[in-house]
């Protein structure tokens, strides 16, 4: 972290092959259709646009180079998470020795905090389709969101919606219309920059079904809205769930990921932990309640990829 070390032939090697990437990204339907729908969401923010080959060759190793040594000379205001199969007792003044003989500002620890961009998503229901490469395949983007207040419970209600809506998609648009191979869900609820809930169900599929498969899927949302799910598939939730679980505990990551949350926001870590208070929430009471949300969103986006013409 203290003793930055530039190697000059990595620097020079690393512009034309990130260039070299991204010009072959240039020729892709995908990826000619993500940069379409943000721009369609977010109109041309720097902070949304992706990487171009203009932004690579603007770079000055150099004032790189400044700016991470600038950064790293004062750690006092870090915080250091370990997590891992360790000793506290054998751990302990190993991790002081070290922390120690970082530089910091002693008294005074610097305090960085992050900003908000303000690259908000255009309000309102609106759609894009755009037109490219030459197979015979779509892809469909739905997206809704809404401002809302973040808590466990409710962050606990997305992923649950999240589980049950993607078994409803897969049976209805897979299993039953036989429209696609997969479908993916995620209901979100963010915290930064702004607090937010949102969906967003993507799938790929022939030309000819996206019209007709993107009304089923906002269909299925609303039907869950009004009458839930299945017994069947609470008790799948809470299986998965549970399970999940188990894997997670086993893993250094979801630790770090959980001891972080609760570092930043202030959030009681036990609560954090709680399986049986997230289990408990596995009701059709809270996957409507929450899906009810969504459908009455005022922001809905479609995006549509089709073939060029």
């Amino acid at each position: 972290i203290t003793t930055p070390r530039r190697d000059p032939a990595a620097t020079a090697a690393w512009p034309p092959a990130r260039i070299r990437l991204l010009r072959d990204k240039d020729v892709s339907p995908e990826a000619k259709f993500n940069d379409a729908l943000r721009l369609a969401q977010y109109g041309d923010h720097l902070r949304k646009r992706d990487v171009e080959s203009a932004d690579v060759e603007a770079i000055n190793t150099d004032d790189a180079f400044a700016f991470y040594r600038e950064r790293f000379s004062d750690l006092s205001g870090f915080t250091f998470l370990l997590t891992g199969k360790i000793d506290p007792a054998v751990a302990r003044p190993l991790v002081m020795t070290y922390l120690a003989s970082l530089p910091g500002s002693g008294k005074s620890p610097r305090q960085d905090n992050w900003k908000d961009p303000n690259a908000p998503r255009r309000a309102g229901t609106h759609s894009k389709t755009v037109n490219a490469g030459t197979e015979p395949k779509s892809r469909v983007q739905l997206t809704t969101w809404m401002p809302a207040t973040w808590t466990i419970a409710t962050d606990d209600d997305a992923a649950i919606l999240t589980m049950a809506l993607e078994m409803r998609l897969l049976e209805v648009l897979r299993e039953k219309m036989s429209g696609v191979y997969g479908a993916r869900a995620r209901v979100w609820l963010a915290r930064i920059p702004r607090q937010e809930l949102g969906l967003q169900i993507e799938f790929g599929c022939a030309p000819e079904n996206a019209a007709a498969l993107q009304k089923a899927a906002r269909a299925e949302l609303a039907n869950i809205a009004k009458r839930g799910v299945e017994a069947a598939y609470l008790e799948r939730i809470v299986a998965q769930l549970r399970r999940e679980r188990e894997e997670d505990l086993r893993s250094n990551r979801w630790w770090l990921d959980a001891l972080t949350q609760a570092y930043q926001y202030g959030d009681a870590l036990p609560a954090l932990l709680d399986i049986e208070a997230t289990v408990a929430r596995v009701t059709n009471a809270n996957i409507k309640a929450l899906a009810k949300r969504l459908v009455a969103s005022k922001n809905q986006f479609t995006g549509v990829l089709m073939p060029a013409k």
